[in-house]
């Protein structure tokens, strides 16, 4: 009796009744489906309203309810259809969620290095989960080793928990060549792909140029000026993960993970989670960091249920207890962090890889990390406007968290739940508001670690909106700018940082002409100048390719 259906299949078992979508319609059964729900309450109302001797017969009664439930079972499909052809993904996500309700999971896993996690009995795991590429050097040795453990722990994962035969859990993850521009034409395959419909033309850039360079010699050798300038390893990691960008988008998946071969022991999301995470992303999200980080990277947005509570292995993030036995994943923004997150875990969309080739094809690029993150801060009208999220198991300190923190953040209990769209939508657009709740919260701890300042150039048409490049609160605070976190009009302008800039120089530069030993702060200003600017789009990371190559 009373059972409750609501818009998106799911239910509420009020008294042993269960209903769903198509099945038979429990006595007295409310649906969420407008109008004729009001009509299936009312005649349970009555039912329940007059004595027995003045009830028709429980046939009429039933008919008469079953007659008005289906009508609301035909608003809701109505309603359904509607939905989903206003958001296409939405139709898969129900699948998925229905999916996990129907799947029993072991209760016992062991991970790579033999120990038996403990504390699960059972799980209700997807097993369309979004496939993992793994990146590695493919020649014998640790790196090659680290990414078979990688995949060999994947594999077991989905194996004892997902219910899946060995052979369909081993294709969860792959290992993917990485290229080595210094042993080129060895491993120059790699790059072909990652570059491949980019290369004909005189204006390429970073790291397009370079290939394009090597594809001209005679002895397919890294001739390029990035090669010059000692930076074969970031062109090469940069062509790796441009590498599965594009075989990812050949195989027509909606979603896919990048993981380098270091992202064992550092992925911050279970494999056993990628596919409710996905399925429960924002429309527009990009790509989704999933390194674990501890200051604040913008609004938190939602928890997410967890389906890997006590699966974690000890060669994992997961070792640490609160990770292992957390029964959800957080979702945050990342667009007000300055300083990035590692990639060594990726979950891209179809949308964000292909915009982001689309992007490489016309702009370049830089050196992977660096410049991802930089292309989740930055807010241009014209520009790329990339959309990244943080997920990890471990919630952040809230005391680190700037922007709106609900109540039930805290709360154990609630495993998941969001925060209202229109709160997350002000904090993108308010940063003087987020930093001052994070404040009111955190106080100077927050103001000087975790506070966001952004930079935007004084020359811009609607700077308010504009976000150029950042600075970190804690290169603020220690080098003495005269900006209050908890107080300032954001975004900051360049202008007034350049003034401030010059200021602390002629400082450094009058204390060493007295005679004071100031070696180790005038290095300092010179390295933080290059910590906190983000140049965007340059041939080479950074901009001045002597800088970057004196850097080495």
């Amino acid at each position: 009796d009373n059972a409750t259906l609501v818009v998106d299949g799911t239910f509420v078992d009020a008294d042993n009744a269960t209903l769903v979508v198509g099945d038979a319609i429990a006595d007295n059964s409310t649906i969420a489906a407008g109008e004729e729900t009001s009509e299936v309450a009312a005649l349970g109302a009555q039912h329940h309203a007059r004595p027995a001797r003045h009830v028709n017969s429980a046939k009429a009664r039933n008919e008469r309810i079953a007659a008005a439930a289906k009508r609301a079972q035909e608003a809701l499909a109505a309603k359904e259809a509607e939905l989903n052809k206003e958001h296409p993904k939405r139709e898969q996500r129900l699948a998925h969620r229905k999916q996990q309700r129907a799947k029993a999971a072991i209760s016992a896993v062991t991970d790579v290095g033999g120990t038996a996690a403990t504390g699960r009995t059972e799980s209700a795991l997807p097993t369309n989960t979004p496939k993992i590429y793994i990146i590695s050097n493919t020649q014998p040795g640790e790196e090659l080793e680290n990414a078979k453990s990688a995949q060999a722990y994947v594999a077991n994962l989905f194996e004892t928990y997902a219910g899946m035969d060995s052979s369909e859990a081993a294709k969860v993850a792959s290992i993917e060549e990485e290229t080595f521009p210094a042993r080129w034409p060895d491993t120059l395959e790699t790059a072909k792909v990652a570059t491949m419909g980019m290369t004909e033309g005189d204006d390429v850039r970073f790291p397009v140029k370079d290939v394009q360079a090597t594809l001209a010699d005679k002895d397919q050798h890294c001739v390029g000026e990035a090669c010059k300038l000692g930076l074969q390893k970031h062109l090469g990691s940069m062509l790796s993960h441009m590498s599965v960008w594009k075989k990812a988008l050949d195989s027509g998946a909606d979603s896919f993970v990048v993981w380098e071969s270091t992202a064992l022991a550092k992925h911050a999301v279970s494999p056993l989670d990628y596919a409710e995470l996905e399925s429960e992303l924002p429309e527009n999200t990009d790509v989704v960091f999933l390194e674990p980080v501890n200051l604040s990277p913008g609004q938190f947005v939602k928890k997410i249920k967890s389906s890997a509570t006590g699966t974690w292995g000890e060669h994992t993030h997961g070792a640490e207890e609160c990770v292992n036995q957390s029964s959800s994943v957080y979702l945050y923004k990342h667009n007000h962090m300055c300083g990035g997150v590692s990639t060594s875990a990726l979950m891209f969309t179809k949308r964000g890889a292909q915009r982001l080739r689309d992007y490489v094809a016309t702009n370049g690029a830089g050196m992977i990390s660096t410049w991802l993150n930089s292309k989740c801060i930055e807010k241009h009208a014209d520009g790329l406007n990339f959309n990244c999220y943080i997920a990890q198991t471990k919630k952040l300190d809230k005391s680190m968290l700037g922007g709106v923190v609900p109540t039930w953040y805290d709360d154990e209990r609630v495993v998941s739940e969001s925060v209202p769209q229109p709160d997350i939508d002000e904090m993108d657009f308010n940063p003087k508001k987020f930093n001052q709740l994070g404040c009111a919260r955190g106080g100077r701890a927050f103001a000087e670690t975790a506070a966001w300042l952004p930079i935007s150039a004084d020359h811009t048409v609607d700077s308010e909106r504009v976000v150029s490049n950042c600075m970190m609160a804690s290169i603020a605070t220690s080098m003495g700018f005269s900006i209050d976190p908890c107080a300032a009009d954001l975004p900051l302008r360049q202008s007034d940082l350049n003034a401030q800039w010059d200021a602390l120089q002629r400082r450094a530069r009058a204390a060493k002409a007295d005679g004071a030993s100031v070696a180790s702060l005038s290095l300092a200003l010179s390295d933080d100048a290059k910590a906190y600017l983000f140049e965007s789009d340059n041939d080479v990371p950074y901009g001045n390719l002597e800088d970057v190559a004196s850097s080495f």
